[in-house]
């Protein structure tokens, strides 16, 4: 089967599942946009590395939205509704240092379950691309986990699995800009990363207890 015919096959999976319970969820982006696992299996060695090169990186977001994508250049806010705030993206100073923090953490003994965590949310906070930020944040989030053997190749399910806890994981990523509680965001997203591995049939990957 191919990469995307899996990914299709997790999707239609989650929406059974969730059709059973009190939860009803259509993943309809699955089937919007380009299949991404191909391109991150492309650039897969270039996303186990650290520092990540921020060239290649453009490069990758770039293919990952179809189109071409430039390093932002202006302010941005996202409102995410009347109840549920905003989620306070940085400045376009602040943001250019995104690669370099990850690459710091990566240098520290720790858990690489939440070395890879912290990829994501500092992609997503810095939001460094003019589009395809997510995306980009999804794959970079695999490149750590790759880089530390916890999965040999991408994960077919991750996509579809955090497009199911979108609000989840919107809302772990609103407390933690709002509080700074790191050990909070990592166990939310570790279980939302946990049910991804699953999805596929994969072992669980064990997060360890200390950081």
């Amino acid at each position: 089967m191919s990469c995307f015919g899996l990914e299709a096959k997790v999707a239609y999976l989650l929406q059974e599942n969730s059709s059973k319970g009190d939860e009803c969820v259509t993943i309809r982006k699955v089937f919007y946009r380009l299949a991404q696992e191909p391109i991150i299996y492309s650039y897969w060695n270039h996303l186990r590395q650290s520092p990540l090169a921020v060239s290649d990186m453009l490069s990758l977001a770039s293919m990952l939205n179809g189109a071409a994508v430039t390093c932002r250049l202006n302010e941005m806010t996202s409102f995410l509704g009347a109840d549920d705030g905003h989620l306070l993206y940085e400045t376009v100073d602040q943001c250019k240092s995104w690669s370099r923090d990850i690459a710091d953490l990566d240098d520290l003994p720790g858990d690489p379950i939440k070395k890879a965590l912290y990829r994501f949310a500092r992609i997503i906070m810095a939001h460094p691309f003019t589009d395809a930020n997510g995306r980009f944040a999804r794959a970079a989030l695999q490149g750590g986990l790759g880089r530390y053997g916890r999965i040999a190749t991408p994960c077919l399910a991750l996509a579809p699995t955090f497009y199911w806890k979108a609000a989840e994981i919107r809302n772990a990523l609103i407390d933690l800009s709002d509080s700074g509680a790191w050990e909070t965001y990592f166990s939310r997203m570790g279980e939302i990363l946990d049910r991804a591995l699953v999805c596929v049939g994969q072992l669980t990957i064990g997060r360890e207890t200390n950081a």
